[in-house]
């Protein structure tokens, strides 16, 4: 059976746990980093079917980060979590390519019906 990749980049922990433990039950490979410079490693050597993107990191943007690897990151399909409810800030990452817009607090199944829904990568 065919996993679908899906790589985490966030530095809340036990948020990462949570959802690394949830979609592992699942036919997923999870990949976990918890910031920027270990995410562009990652990117440059795995492709992910999922990227799920932090908005504040502690290196920087999460947003930026997209901006700035929109290439690396073509063939995944990017759910953007925030905390930051502005609809300003939902409008730019919408415009910039990002492909879900997910508000923290969030329920992890949400995040899972989501992750469900999107194609296994075929390369």
């Amino acid at each position: 059976m065919v996993k679908k990749r899906i790589l985490v980049i966030d530095d809340e922990v036990d948020l990462s746990e949570l959802i690394t433990l949830l979609l592992k039950k699942e036919p997923f490979e999870v990949f976990y980093v918890s910031n920027l410079l270990e995410a562009k490693i990652q990117i440059n050597s795995i492709i992910s079917d999922i990227v799920i993107l932090d908005y504040i990191l502690p290196d920087g943007s999460g947003l930026e980060f997209f901006r700035n690897n929109k290439l690396l990151l073509s063939e995944s399909m990017v759910i953007f979590m925030t905390a930051d409810s502005s609809p300003k800030l939902h409008a730019e990452a919408l415009e910039s390519g990002i492909d879900f817009y997910l508000p923290k607090p969030f329920d992890v199944w949400s995040l899972r019906e989501i992750i469900m829904k999107i194609p296994i990568n075929t390369y």
